[in-house]
This record gives structure tokens, sequence and C-alpha cells, in this order.
């Protein structure tokens, strides 16, 4: 099956934590890596977490039937359904109330939540909310300042970011993808105090 992972519109803080009403689930959004699970014939959108459990949070596809063009609404229902009997290390993913469980969710040192809209086909409206946003960007130039590399972000230059890790930094190589962290963009273009937080090697970083 032809699984394109789903494009996630980012959200300023200050609006996340004034979402409310029933017109979009609210999901907690983990700190783990995209990846597209199939399980007992049907296949999940889910997040990989660092110690080998999934988190599901939408269903992609039951018994190879695509319902991707069904509204949110059927796909939860018959997700719920089908979670009832998920073995260990398979979890349905927290849900609560707009900016209410945002903030819920920050208070405990979690990542954000997404909003989806309970009448859209999958990937559809989709946005997210955390407290510090991240950003998957190109790796540009890796000479220079030997504790930096440039970064290229939507095709444009986007200034540098910081890898302290050494075997990190020597491994990178122009075209890797990797993921930062950062407060929001200059003007200029180029992100205000920005973090390197991993590789992407699910969109073809270095390994």
């Amino acid at each position: 099956m032809n699984i394109q992972r789903p494009i996630i519109q980012p959200m300023p803080l200050a609006d996340g934590l004034r979402w409310s009403g029933n017109a979009s689930l609210f999901q907690e959004k983990s700190d783990g890596v995209w990846y597209p699970l199939e399980w007992c014939g049907h296949w999940f959108n889910a997040e990989r977490m660092r110690g080998g459990n999934y988190v599901i949070n939408d269903l992609i596809s039951i018994n190879g039937q695509d319902i991707r063009l069904e509204p949110l609404t059927a796909r939860w229902r018959a997700l719920r359904d089908i979670a009832a009997t998920f073995p260990a290390g398979m979890t349905l993913c927290r849900t609560g109330s707009g900016g209410e469980f945002l903030e819920a969710i920050l208070r405990d040192g979690g990542e954000g939540i997404v909003a989806k809209p309970w009448d859209a086909p999958f990937a559809s409206g989709w946005l997210k909310c955390k407290r510090i946003e991240t950003y998957d960007v190109v790796v540009s130039d890796t000479t220079g300042d030997k504790l930096s590399v440039a970064i290229a972000f939507e095709g444009q230059p986007a200034g540098r970011v910081p890898v302290r890790d050494v075997a990190i930094l020597t491994s990178l190589r122009a075209g890797d993808v990797i993921e930062i962290a950062a407060q929001d963009r200059h003007p200029s273009g180029k992100f205000r105090e920005p973090r390197f937080l991993k590789v992407r090697h699910d969109k073809g970083g270095s390994r």
C-alpha cells in the first residue's frame, strides 16, 4: 500500500491554547517517529517510540480496504473497536479537550497535540501545536563552522544549526534531512535559537 507521511500544519501556541469545540478530535502528539504500521491485515498511522512500542492515532485500512477517504468519525469508531484487541506494545493515543488538553500535556512535559476535523478524510486539515515548533530541514553545507551545519528550509537558506555530538556531526552530508527545534523564524528566513534534535532516517538522513 502506498502510504505517505501526513502533512500537519503548525499552529502558534497562543492559538492552540484557545482551541475549543466539538468539530475536531484532539490527540496527544507523541514524541516518536512516524511509522505506517501493519497488524492483522490492518494499516495504522502510528508513532514508533524509542522503546520500540507504537502509539496509534489513525486508521488507514481495514482488512486491506483503504478507508482514508472516510471521515474521521468512521475511522476513529473503527479504530477504537480494533484497539480493544491490541497486543502489548501497541496503544491508542490519548485524547482530550482543546486548549485545556494542550495545557495539560505541556505541563506534564509532553510535546503537544494534533487537531483533526471529525468530518474530514485522512490527513486533511490536520493542525499541530507544540511549545517549541519542530522543523524538518535539509543540510546544505557541512563545511565552515566545525560545530554547526548550514541548513535550508522549503528550498531557501535558513542559517546554521549547532550539532554538538561529534559522531553525528561528522556523519552528516549535504542533502540529509534533520529535525530541529526553534522558537520561530526571523524575517530573513533564519530560525530563532535553532537546536538540533535528530537525523530523520525515515526521510533519507545518513545512517
